[in-house]
């Protein structure tokens, strides 16, 4: 009997270190495993801007700001990433002055068209993004006066909706850009 327990022991000790070594094998840090491509020269989005005629004061200072821009974005959970996205989208549609070159600036109430899982997007979950923006520095909820959900832009020179119909010209999405981190795109 005492060899029949010992053995169990052992073969349940041996699956406990199994069931360990995969637990933590499976941990997984999505901002260090993003695939990021940060733009050097934006010589695609200024050839843009130029044929537009939209005036850009793009400089060394503007890839300094879309890099860190881009490093703090990365730190959000890809869900955040792609509800960000869904609001850029909705402010850029609801058009008026919510789009200005320093980022979206959407009411709550606006955003209650956005689904998430099925289901309406509640006050809850916007009040948890905008405490997310505002930890990493790339929006938040104002609330003097009327409430406000503002989005950062990753620079003045680079304005969500002219971001947007940069990326359509080409065949691309904000979902490429702010989900995927594919800055790059600007090249």
């Amino acid at each position: 009997m005492t060899k029949w327990k010992r053995d169990r022991e052992d073969r349940f000790a041996a699956i406990g270190d199994t069931l360990r070594q995969r637990y933590v094998g499976n941990i997984v840090d999505e901002a260090e495993t993003a695939d990021l491509s940060i733009p050097r020269t934006f010589k695609a989005y200024k050839r843009y801007l130029h044929k537009e005629r939209i005036s850009h004061t793009i400089d060394a200072h503007t890839i300094e700001n879309v890099q860190d821009y881009i490093g703090r974005l990365r730190h959000m959970a890809s869900a955040d990433r792609d509800l960000v996205r869904a609001i850029v989208e909705k402010g850029i549609a609801l058009g008026g002055r919510r789009d200005t070159e320093y980022g979206i600036n959407v009411h709550p109430d606006d955003l209650k068209t956005i689904h998430v899982d099925n289901r309406p997007l509640s006050d809850y979950r916007i009040g948890k993004l905008g405490k997310t923006l505002d930890r990493n520095n790339l929006g938040g909820i104002d609330v003097d006066g009327e409430p406000q959900l503002q989005i950062s832009a990753p620079d003045e020179d680079l304005g969500w909706s002219t971001l947007k119909d940069f990326l359509e010209e080409r065949g691309k999405t904000l979902r490429e850009l702010i989900c995927d981190l594919r800055f790059k795109l600007l090249d």
